[in-house]
């Protein structure tokens, strides 16, 4: 029997198409689950880019438009370095649309 069309119908009943499944190959795999490796490299990453912003600090909008990655993928990051005494929010400040964002700066290690 064939995939039916959109609006087939058959014995006087509409008949919906089946979709297949999408196959997931190893890149969106990678995507969908990262490895402890590659979190880490991002934590790396985001706590560098947010040494760099100095008492200034980065927004998670700023982290994401320096990385090109949505907020999304790397939201789980923050919340790690936060937790682990590497980051505070140290405020607030405003977006381009005007709403208002946590401000991260880096806490100083001290010796």
């Amino acid at each position: 029997m064939n995939n039916p069309k959109l609006f087939d119908v058959r014995d006087g009943k509409f008949i919906l198409p089946t979709r297949k499944r999408a196959r997931r190959g190893n890149t969106f795999s990678a995507m969908a689950n990262p490895t402890d490796e590659s979190k880490a490299r991002m934590r790396g990453r985001i706590l560098a880019f947010i040494r760099e912003s100095g008492e200034r600090g980065a927004t998670c909008y700023e982290i994401s438009v320096a990385f090109g990655v949505e907020q999304s993928r790397f939201s789980g990051r923050i919340t790690q370095l936060r937790d682990g005494g590497h980051i505070r929010q140290s405020g607030t400040r405003p977006t381009e649309t005007g709403a208002l964002a946590a401000v991260y700066v880096a806490v100083e290690v001290k010796a």
